[in-house]
């Protein structure tokens, strides 16, 4: 006859203990638990069989024998009714749990006290300091690391700035061959024009650029036109003049009639940029 192993188990108990076996099992001190414990380990009897010997569930021996090996004979001697209560104080070699909010303040706390630190160490130049550039190199070293955003706000970095300069820098021959042709440009014409004929003689090459670039492509080449402005000749002109006659001279030059009948004379002076006037 087939039955399930609760039958089997239940048919070996009623024949062990009888008709009358109790719902539940037989109740045992500390010293019998500890007695039986020593029996199974003595004569190596397996918790099934000691459950059929002493009526008692196989799992409440497996029970008796973790604690016996975990925290020694003693612990089987003292009694213990239901869970153990931890309201009162936590565990020996537990620590108390703290808030769930005040956890998560804790650990963003120390990854940012970790950024901190890290940001330093990379940039080297204390805080405030280093160009936009640098810093921009920084939050791109640190940013599998750590949040963006927080980087950003660590650096005093605009969004928009760091994105110009990591797109700059995954793109470093981009005006390459404006810069090339900006160099041919300005020595074809001995040195004379500026960036806004460069860019127009760009634009009359098909090469399609913004003045602005080629003012900043041609100060990292390091190219400076070479014709003085009109304001710098003129001042030199007439530093010349006044140093051509001799000083302390005076002289008269077509004196003209004024409405008022004042005669208007040029007076050399003595000293550059300055102008004897008189109303004789």
């Amino acid at each position: 006859m087939n039955c399930t192993p609760f039958v089997r188990q239940y048919g070996i108990l009623f024949r062990k203990w009888g008709v009358f076996l109790p719902k539940g099992y037989r109740k045992y001190n500390g010293t019998q638990k500890v007695e039986i414990i020593k029996r199974i380990h003595r004569e190596n009897l397996s918790f099934k069989g000691a459950s059929r010997e002493y009526g008692i569930s196989d799992r409440t021996l497996r029970d008796w024998e973790r604690i016996y090996w975990e925290e020694g004979e003693e612990a089987l001697l003292t009694e213990r009714r239901g869970r153990a209560c931890v309201a009162s104080g936590t565990q020996k070699g537990r620590k108390p749990k703290l808030n769930k909010q005040v956890e998560e303040d804790l650990i963003a706390e120390n990854q940012r006290l970790r950024m901190e630190i890290d940001y330093l160490k990379i940039e080297c130049l204390g805080a405030g300091r280093g160009t936009p550039k640098q810093k921009a190199q920084v939050v791109q070293e640190l940013r599998q690391k750590y949040p963006l955003k927080a980087l950003l706000q660590l650096a005093g970095l605009p969004r928009s700035t760091f994105y110009y300069y990591l797109h700059q820098s995954q793109n470093p021959a981009k005006y390459q061959m404006v810069k090339e042709q900006i160099v041919i440009i300005f020595n074809e014409n001995k040195k004379r024009y500026g960036y806004r004929r460069i860019t127009k003689e760009l634009h009359n090459n098909d090469i399609r650029v913004n003045h602005k670039t080629v003012r900043k492509l041609m100060k990292q080449l390091g190219l400076v036109c070479q014709v003085r402005s009109k304001e710098v000749q003129f001042l030199q002109r007439r530093s010349w003049r006044s140093s051509s006659k001799p000083a302390g001279t005076a002289f008269q030059d077509k004196p003209a009639e004024s409405e008022m009948g004042h005669r208007c004379y040029r007076v050399q002076s003595e000293r550059p940029e300055t102008l004897p006037v008189s109303n004789s």
